[in-house]
């Protein structure tokens, strides 16, 4: 694995992952990704997303990682404002 980093957003990013499926043009992936597909034990489906329970964005502790489908994701976001 790479060096970790932040990203404007505010996510922390993973480098050097050129082989994952979720690596961007830079082939760094976000670490919940990777925590996640660790803790479920498989990667991510085109349609799941990961959810921060706790809002923050840089907490990418398996216990506060979600997997859920985007549209699901979409519902609970929109209870939040």
């Amino acid at each position: 694995m790479g060096r970790c980093y932040k990203n404007k957003d505010g996510y922390v990013m993973v480098s050097g992952m050129h082989g994952h499926k979720k690596a961007n043009s830079s082939g760094a992936v976000p670490a919940h990704t990777l925590n996640a597909e660790k803790k479920i034990g498989r990667s991510l489906r085109a349609n799941e997303v990961v959810h921060h329970k706790n809002r923050n964005k840089a907490d990418n502790s398996s216990s506060n990682l979600r997997v859920m489908t985007r549209s699901a994701h979409s519902k609970l976001h929109k209870k939040y404002d």
